[in-house]
């Protein structure tokens, strides 16, 4: 009895573990948004999107005097206009 109990387990374990990975609704929308975020602000210098991505403000993650600061969220995308500029 004891066996069938071990083999039942080992064999509904290795269904679980071989069983296809479904990607969940969230995940697909996660995906899909930083491939717009890509798409819309890097990839064609699409910068009046920004506000679909940047709160109107951020908490700025550095490591020194401004850390823990907030900004607008104009800033960045003032600095990405920027960036884009001096990469031409």
């Amino acid at each position: 009895m004891l066996r069938a109990i071990i083999a039942s387990v080992f064999l509904v374990g290795l269904a679980v573990a071989c069983a296809p990975v479904v990607e969940d609704d969230l995940t697909a929308r996660n995906k899909q948004l930083a491939s717009d975020f890509y798409q819309d602000l890097w990839f064609t210098n699409n910068t009046e999107k920004y506000i679909d991505y940047v709160a109107d403000t951020y908490v700025i993650h550095d490591i020194g005097d401004a850390k823990g600061l907030t900004k607008p969220a104009i800033t960045q995308k003032k600095s990405l206009i920027l960036f884009t500029a001096l990469e031409n």
